[in-house]
């Protein structure tokens, strides 16, 4: 279908991410347009993004409604709906550190709602099929790190519930004049099982190099960073029945390491240097498994 072209006269700059840069209306505050120019992604990108979009407002998930594929200055982008007097929950964490533990709980409890959401297979990729299908073909991970993966994506199973793909505060805003929290940034979003998006969450909040990204996309210091996941850790457990859920997370970082970052538009050098880190940890998952006689000892099917 032909996509409608407008060009940017009538937009504001806003703001930009890794895969798109967003403008508002200049006359219309209740629109907001986001053009996918990065070269880390493409117009099937975009397409993808319109279409989960109008599927999630289907299940009944609150996100923002995406109005229209249109074709700007020859790049794909989608009119959304604005949400004017919003802020992400990275942003309202960061401006209040006294409520960080408000504002994780609501987190969690979201998260915990949109992973109990049941969508059909027909409508959803999985999330295992892509990674595996992606990392049996990636020429920088060897066969002793895909060997670990496949055993990992089998522990977790295949579930056909909703997972947002990349889990972090910058992705969920709040609607200052009701309250209503709001998902955004659904270009990963797939089914499976949980595990993949605490694994992400996990990644952000307490891993080394996830907390030097999340000094970006979360807007708060190390200390604060480690408040908000042992806050979203207490109220996600308590909900789910999880027991020591940032262990198990942990347990499942590869998977998600290993397809979001092989992903990403690095340099050949940055990638190298990517490959041998995660060649290096999924090789530690596989050691600890062998040392257990290849026995797990905590129920790993969540």
């Amino acid at each position: 279908m032909e996509k409608r072209k407008i060009t940017l006269d009538d937009w504001q700059h806003s703001g930009e991410g890794c895969t798109a840069v967003s403008y508002n209306h200049k006359e219309d505050p209740r629109k907001m347009l986001k053009v996918f120019s990065s070269n880390i992604v493409g117009a099937q990108y975009a397409e993808m993004e319109f279409g989960l979009s109008r599927k999630l407002e289907e299940l009944g998930l609150k996100t923002p409604r995406a109005l229209e594929m249109v074709d700007c200055e020859g790049f794909s982008s989608i009119i959304y709906e604005r949400i004017v007097k919003k802020k992400s929950v990275s942003r309202l964490c960061a401006s209040n550190t006294e409520e960080i533990g408000r504002w994780a709980e609501l987190f969690a409890k979201e998260s915990y709602a949109l992973h109990q959401t049941a969508c059909g297979s027909d409508d959803f990729a999985s999330r295992k099929e892509l990674m595996l299908a992606f990392v049996e073909e990636h020429a920088g991970y060897n066969k002793r790190t895909k060997r670990v993966v496949r055993e990992l994506a089998e522990e977790l199973g295949d579930e056909c519930h909703c997972l947002h793909g990349d889990l972090q505060t910058g992705n969920m805003i709040v609607d200052a004049e009701t309250g209503q929290p709001y998902w955004i940034d659904l270009g990963c979003f797939a089914r499976g099982n949980r595990m993949y998006d605490l694994a992400c969450a996990r990644f952000f909040y307490r891993h080394p190099i996830g907390r030097l990204l999340a000094r970006k996309v979360c807007h708060m210091r190390f200390a604060r960073l480690t408040a908000f996941w042992n806050a979203f850790v207490e109220t996600y457990g308590r909900l789910s029945g999880i027991e020591d859920l940032d262990r198990k997370a942990s347990r499942y970082l590869v998977l998600y390491l290993v397809y979001t970052i092989g992903l990403q538009d690095y340099s050949k050098s940055t990638l190298f240097v990517f490959d041998r880190y995660i060649n290096h940890i999924a090789a530690r998952v596989g050691q600890k498994k062998s040392k257990k006689n290849n026995k797990i000892t905590q129920p790993l099917i969540l």
